[in-house]
C-alpha cells in the first residue's frame, strides 16, 4: 500500500459484439458509459482502469443495466439518490440507473408534531405525513432544512428568482429538531443546476374519496334490504302463513344481491362516464411498487393511482375538483357490457322485492296469490 494513485490495463473477455460498458458510481449510484475501450482482435475489450487511494470502481455491461434502465424509463424520478433509489428522472436528460447504497437514515431522528404529523427520513427521501395524506419530498427536491426553535421546514429548490417552496412541520422535540436538520443537510451535496423541487414530490392521500364513499352507502344499503327481507318474513309468520315466510327468504336475498350489483354498476358506469366527459385524462407511470401508478395533476402535484396492472403507462382520468377521485378508464366495449349487465341485473333485483312485497301485502290483506 504505498497511498499512490494506480493504472492497469484490463482485457475482458465477451460474447457479443455490440457490448458497451459501463462504469457504476457505487456510493451515488450513477452509470456512465466507458468510451476509452478498444476492441482487440480476439474480441476482448480493452480498457484503461484509475483509481485515486482507497477509490473503487464498479463495471459492467449493457445487458446488466438495460433493466433498471427500462425500469427509471417509466417513471419520472429524481436523479438525486442521496437517501436510496431515485425516485424520478427527467425524460429530457440521459437514463442514470441507479443502485441503493447502504441506508443511513436510521441515525435521522422521526419527529412527531401537532395534530398528528410525522416528518420521517426513508430511503426516497424525506416522507411528511399529515392527516389523510403522504407526501414523499426526494432527496433532489431539497435545498435545505431549518430547524427553528421548536419547529423545522423543509425549504426546497426553486429556479432563479423564484420563491422556493417550503414545508414546515410544528411543535416538535428542539432537541430532534436540530438533530434532524443537521443529519439530513449533511447528506445534501452541492449543486448548481437549477430544479423545480416542488414538481418532483408525490402525494398519496388516504381520505375516503367518492367512490369508497358511495361503497359505503351501498353497504348500508344492502343491509337496509337484507332488514326489509327480515321485516316481510315476521310479517308473514304473524300473518301465520308459514310458506310464504320461507319463500320469501330466497327471493328477497336474490332480489337484494341483483339491487347491489345493479347499483355498483350503474353508478361505476356513471363516474366513469363523467370523468371521461367532464374530467382530466392524462398517462400514469408504474411506480416502483406493486399496484402503484403516478400521475401529474393539473396544479402539478404527482399522486398515487392504485391499479393492478403489468403496463408500463395506463390512462388515467381524475376529476379537476378533486384530483384524488381517479380510475383507469376501461375499454368502450367493456363500459357497454358493464351497463347493460349492470342494468338488466338492477332490473331483475327491482322486479325481486317488487315481487317479494306484493306477495306479502296480498297475504296480509286476505287475497289469495
Amino acid at each position: 500500500m504505498t497511498g499512490a494513485p494506480i493504472s492497469h490495463d484490463v482485457a475482458l473477455t465477451t460474447r457479443r459484439p455490440d457490448v458497451v460498458l459501463y462504469r457504476l458510481d457505487g456510493w451515488t449510484g450513477t452509470v456512465e458509459p466507458l468510451t476509452s475501450c478498444t476492441r482487440l482482435d480476439d474480441g476482448r475489450i480493452r480498457l484503461r482502469i484509475s483509481l485515486a487511494p482507497g477509490a473503487t470502481t464498479i463495471t459492467t455491461t449493457t445487458i446488466e443495466v438495460e433493466v433498471a434502465t427500462s425500469l427509471l424509463n417509466r417513471l419520472r424520478v429524481s436523479d438525486a439518490p442521496v437517501f436510496g433509489v431515485a425516485k424520478r428522472q427527467n425524460p429530457k436528460t440521459t437514463v442514470r440507473p441507479t443502485i441503493k447504497p447502504m441506508s443511513i437514515t436510521p441515525s435521522i431522528p422521526v419527529l412527531q408534531g401537532r395534530g398528528g404529523t410525522v416528518l420521517s427520513a426513508e430511503q426516497e427521501g424525506l416522507v411528511l405525513e399529515r392527516p389523510g395524506e403522504e407526501l414523499t419530498i426526494p432527496a433532489g427536491a431539497i435545498a435545505r432544512v431549518h430547524a427553528e426553535a421548536r419547529s423545522v421546514t423543509v425549504e426546497l429548490r426553486a429556479p432563479a428568482g423564484a420563491t422556493p417552496p417550503i414545508h414546515r412541520i410544528e411543535d416538535v422535540s428542539e432537541a430532534a429538531a436540530v438533530v434532524f436538520a443537521d443529519a439530513v443537510n449533511a447528506l445534501l451535496p452541492e449543486r448548481t443546476e437549477e430544479v423545480d423541487g416542488g414538481a418532483l414530490l408525490v402525494l398519496r392521500t388516504f381520505a375516503k374519496t367518492r367512490r369508497q364513499k358511495f361503497l359505503r352507502r351501498l353497504k348500508w344499503f344492502v343491509f337496509g334490504c337484507l332488514g326489509g327481507v327480515v321485516a316481510l318474513c315476521v310479517t308473514a309468520g304473524i300473518a301465520g302463513v308459514t310458506g310464504l315466510a320461507i319463500a320469501v327468504v330466497p327471493i328477497g336475498a336474490i332480489a337484494t344481491a341483483g339491487l347491489g350489483v345493479g347499483v355498483y354498476c350503474v353508478w361505476t358506469w356513471n363516474r366513469e362516464r363523467r370523468l371521461l366527459r367532464h374530467g382530466i385524462t392524462v398517462v400514469a407511470s408504474r411506480a416502483d411498487r406493486p399496484g402503484a401508478y403516478l400521475y401529474t395533476d393539473s396544479t402539478g402535484t404527482t399522486r398515487v393511482l392504485s391499479h393492478w396492472g403489468v403496463e408500463p403507462y395506463v390512462r388515467a382520468s381524475y376529476d379537476p375538483q378533486d384530483p384524488s377521485d381517479v380510475l383507469v378508464p376501461q375499454a368502450p366495449f367493456m363500459r357497454r357490457l358493464n351497463i347493460t349487465l349492470g342494468a338488466f341485473i338492477l332490473f331483475c333485483g327491482l322486479n325481486g322485492a317488487g315481487l317479494a312485497i306484493w306477495m306479502t301485502v296480498m297475504t296480509v290483506l286476505g287475497e289469495e296469490l
